[in-house]
């Protein structure tokens, strides 16, 4: 088996305790600005193959109102 294609905790069931210290660990924590600048052109790439391929927002046409959010 190739090393790096599959990982060796792939289906491991984590204590509810385990995934509360991971999640603590990368609390508060911001991206840096390269990471930044990486998620704003995916994000924009996405968007622009979603418009192409047809993509309407269910929300198009209505109207919101403070109410409704």
């Amino acid at each position: 088996m190739p090393r790096g294609v599959y990982p060796g905790n792939k289906g491991k069931k984590l204590t509810q305790a385990t995934k509360d210290k991971m999640s603590a660990s990368r609390r508060g924590r911001e991206p840096s600005e390269e990471t930044r600048i990486k998620m704003s052109k995916t994000n924009r790439e996405t968007w622009r193959r979603k418009i192409a391929a047809g993509y309407v927002s269910p929300l198009k046409g209505r109207k919101m109102n403070k109410a409704s959010v």
